[in-house]
């Protein structure tokens, strides 16, 4: 039985600079936008620990050609920098992995339906 892997560790880059995600996605990478918003509260210009700020984002997927997203959040905590980047890092791996299959139907769609209107009419 094949243990199934964290989005992490498939994020990390091999000696070809690619990650295990990059290599196994279906899609090319251009024709996805990830966009994220987030918040933060702490007292505005003092220098703060960022663990001692209150951060949470959200995180959304854009397929271009077939105009599927797909969006999800990561929880008000208290992170430090690099917990925070990778949380981001995960969760776009993530929905960007439960994309695929939308996106597949879709193009199957799309090409069926091109299909049939090119079609030639039969004499």
């Amino acid at each position: 039985m094949v243990a199934k892997r964290r989005t992490s560790q498939r994020l990390q880059k091999d000696d070809s600079g690619k990650t295990e995600l990059q290599r196994e996605f279906p899609f090319p990478l251009s024709e996805f936008t990830f966009a994220e918003s987030g918040s933060r509260s702490g007292a505005m210009g003092r220098r703060k620990n960022r663990a001692a700020t209150i951060s949470s984002c959200r995180v959304t997927v854009f397929h271009k050609p077939t105009g599927l997203n797909l969006s999800g959040e990561i929880p008000e905590g208290r992170y430090t920098k690099n917990e925070y980047r990778r949380l981001k890092a995960e969760l776009a791996g993530t929905l960007a992995i439960k994309l695929i299959e939308p996106i597949r139907k879709a193009l199957k769609q799309q090409r069926s339906e091109t299909r049939v209107v090119g079609r030639p009419a039969k004499p």
